[in-house]
């Protein structure tokens, strides 16, 4: 059987443990955790500052990162409320149209019933459900009214 040989640690990472080990304040380092935080602690081997203040530096890093996605998953929040919000206006703006819609409908339906049974003979009531159909087709609820004012009928439509 092949003897298995360990892989040596590179040199520059060797001396960046001693180093940190050396200068103690109870950091307990393992080389995995060091490869694994390498941009955090490559200024205690290349810089000229102490191993203390570089390691005080990784620990601000790490506080300025968690300070930053707290301010990112609070503009997340702050997107979703105004996406909420748009929501909101657009549903409050469908639900007016609807009603104004429905009344228009409604005073529509009152003045065709009242139109047909004055004039059933003339065939004028006719005339005027198909001049409320070709409204509502070109241009919704004014058209509407104006295709039946145009019919000079006498005005009974309630305008919302």
């Amino acid at each position: 059987m092949a003897e298995q040989s360990e892989i040596e640690p590179d040199a520059e990472v060797m001396a960046l443990v001693h180093a940190i080990e050396d200068a103690g304040r109870g950091y307990n380092i393992s080389l995995t955790k060091l490869v694994d935080g390498m941009t955090e602690y490559t200024m205690v081997y290349r810089g000229n500052t102490t191993v203390h203040d570089d390691i005080d530096d990784a620990h601000e890093l790490r506080q300025r990162l968690a300070e930053q996605e707290k301010a990112e998953a609070a503009a997340r929040i702050l997107e979703q409320v105004r996406i909420a919000a748009r929501e909101r206006a657009i549903e409050e703006c469908a639900k007016v149209a609807d009603g104004s819609f429905a009344a228009n409908k409604q005073a529509e339906q009152r003045y065709l019933a009242s139109a047909s049974n004055a004039d059933s003979t003339s065939g004028r009531d006719v005339d005027l459900e198909y001049a409320v159909s070709s409204g509502r087709r070109a241009n919704g609820d004014k058209a509407i009214a104006t295709a039946i004012r145009s019919l000079n009928t006498p005005p009974k439509l309630k305008e919302a």
